[in-house]
């Protein structure tokens, strides 16, 4: 991997030190007191997020791809971990509330200070105690809904 070899360069620890004294990549970038790649990933997602949630949804075809919902089951085969799937887990490494991050992000100066402390405002935090629906099962619903009006206008087109 191209991180594990630049942070055993900055530190100046060979392939062979590191497999002789058992050095993970991990323990490195604490040396050198950096963050996990995975961190400095969700933060680059969350901050393209973040502008894209900011453009107007009329004439930006980004932010209207943001809320675009495709009604259909993914293809066999086809990765599971999707975009929004990415991006809810990029929420969660910074404690920001699924549903209430359009507001945080509407906010530039806040965002970015979310951003570059790595941990959202206390009024930001998911409710861990309160029970919400799953956008996942809510979608299925309509999914399951599109899916029977689409089988009940084939079966009006065969009958006619």
């Amino acid at each position: 991997c191209m991180h594990a070899h630049h942070l055993r360069a900055m530190c100046r620890v060979s392939r062979s030190q590191a497999w002789e004294h058992h050095i993970s990549a991990q323990e490195l970038g604490q040396r050198l007191g950096l963050d996990s790649i995975e961190f400095y990933i969700a933060r680059r997602q969350l901050r393209w997020l973040g502008h894209v949630s900011r453009m107007p949804y009329e004439t930006r075809l980004p932010r209207r791809l943001l809320s675009a919902w495709v009604p259909h089951r993914r293809p066999i085969g086809s990765p599971s971990m999707t975009y929004g799937r990415s991006i809810f887990k990029a929420l969660e490494m910074f404690r920001i509330d699924k549903t209430r991050w359009p507001e945080l992000a509407a906010n530039r100066s806040a965002w970015r200070e979310t951003l570059r402390t790595g941990v959202a405002p206390p009024a930001f935090w998911p409710q861990l105690h309160r029970r919400r629906p799953s956008p996942c099962r809510a979608q299925s619903s309509r999914a399951q809904q599109t899916q029977a009006k689409m089988n009940e206008s084939l079966r009006r087109e065969r009958l006619t």
